[in-house]
């Protein structure tokens, strides 16, 4: 039986889906083309968008045009193209539904538990993080697995958690809402804190003091003091905005929780002001930032 292509599910397709378009009309070369140039063009905004190169991808990407494009092409094809004797799988419905939920359902427990990308709303973590970075969180071995707000299966910890190192996290006080901070204590440390000065268990927290300005995007130009800090092995630099206060502080860190703070000391809502993350809020950890 011959078969020619609805031109404007052909439309439709292409430029809901690119591909998918050029697949219902039987054009696999044209289909693996769009494909890659979607990637190539995905890939290129966000890099673009991380670094605020381009400021104007907010408002217009260039996956539109290529929308356009396509489906103008999967329409002329369904027009001028050839009738057909028989129809692969991958130009009918199911063929196509199939492709949808296989490279989805990749995506979606890839980052629910393998790794997962966020973008920094706030100064909380400056230095280290700058207000609208992007990071990339490990999530295996963390036991909170899920993303997009559906969250998929809870296990327990199993993954080594380290001083100095930053998770995201489920805020206690709102556990639809995620927190980016450092770990500074794990479950059974005691910390005193003497103004700017940390002790763990007794033991100062090795540190190195200089005076730096930083550019923030909206903010103008922040003066602030840089203080390194050491903890296990991570190296890492904190802000203080404000003079040094005069303030002690002990805390013990109860079993299953941990004690989080913010880089930017003087700007970040954290745990001396809302208590300790429970580990079973602990999502991730960052591994890699795009500044």
């Amino acid at each position: 039986m011959e078969w020619r292509p609805n031109r404007w599910i052909a439309a439709t397709l292409g430029l809901l889906g690119q591909s998918f378009g050029l697949l219902y009309v039987i054009n696999l070369k044209w289909a693996v083309i769009y494909f890659a140039l979607g990637l190539l063009v995905g890939i290129s905004e966000f890099l673009l968008l991380a670094k605020n190169a381009a400021p104007w991808l907010q408002y217009f990407s260039l996956n539109f045009i290529l929308m356009a494009v396509c489906s103008v092409h999967a329409f002329r094809i369904a027009v001028y193209g050839p009738v057909h004797q028989t129809r692969p799988w991958y130009s009918k419905w199911y063929g196509l539904t199939a492709i949808v939920l296989v490279p989805v359902s990749v995506i979606f427990f890839g980052r629910s538990f393998l790794y997962e990308p966020f973008r920094f709303p706030s100064g909380s973590m400056f230095p280290t993080i700058n207000i609208g970075s992007h990071f990339i969180a490990k999530k295996w071995g963390y036991g909170n697995y899920g993303s997009y707000g559906i969250s998929v299966l809870r296990t327990p910890i199993t993954a080594e958690i380290k001083r100095g190192d930053i998770v995201v996290f489920d805020f206690p006080g709102d556990p639809s809402i995620r927190y980016a901070k450092r770990i500074i204590g794990i479950p059974g440390d005691v910390l005193e804190f003497n103004g700017r000065q940390l002790k763990i268990n007794g033991e100062l927290v090795e540190t190195s003091k200089q005076s730096a300005t930083q550019e923030i995007s909206g903010e103008g130009r922040w003066k602030y003091e840089a203080v390194q800090e050491t903890l296990s092995e991570n190296k890492y630099t904190v802000a203080y905005t404000k003079p040094e206060e005069d303030r002690k502080l002990s805390i013990t860190v109860p079993s299953g929780n941990y004690f989080v703070l913010g880089d930017n000391r003087d700007h970040s809502n954290d745990s001396r002001y809302w208590g300790f993350v429970p580990a079973q809020n602990l999502v991730g950890k960052v591994i890699y930032i795009i500044q």
